[in-house]
């Protein structure tokens, strides 16, 4: 968690890098079991995607912002507070465009997270 005081720092370093317009495929079901979180994730990162990631790491280190140093795994959160083991899934393959990014502060509630948008990116333009 970081003090609110980042929240514009962070936001300067994202909005002087350029997002790819990339695609990935969702392909994978995983779980951050100490947190209870199941999640879609994907197999194969875009290298522009990773190349991205990296420089906004870099950009926030160089700003004085830490980071959650664990790897880094593309997701989408599906379900909160799982107690049981993850079910299996057969084979999926779920295509994804994305076109922008953006800051987001997550916030627990008596019921779960609310997730804030604090802040969004367009992907630069294809050429």
């Amino acid at each position: 968690m970081q003090p609110p005081e980042v929240i514009p720092v962070a936001s300067a370093v994202a909005a002087e890098l350029e997002f790819p317009s990339c695609a990935v495929v969702f392909d994978r079901l995983g779980s951050f079991r100490r947190a209870g979180v199941l999640w879609l994730g994907v197999s194969e990162v875009p290298e522009a995607l990773a190349a991205f990631q990296h420089d906004l790491v870099g950009g926030l280190l160089a700003a004085g912002v830490g980071y959650d140093r664990k790897p880094w795994k593309f997701h989408l959160t599906l379900y909160r507070k799982m107690r049981n083991p993850p079910p299996t899934m057969g084979p999926i393959a779920i295509p994804w465009r994305l076109r922008g990014f953006g800051l987001v502060e997550s916030v627990s509630v008596n019921r779960g997270v609310e997730y804030h948008t604090i802040a969004g990116w367009n992907a630069a333009p294809r050429g």
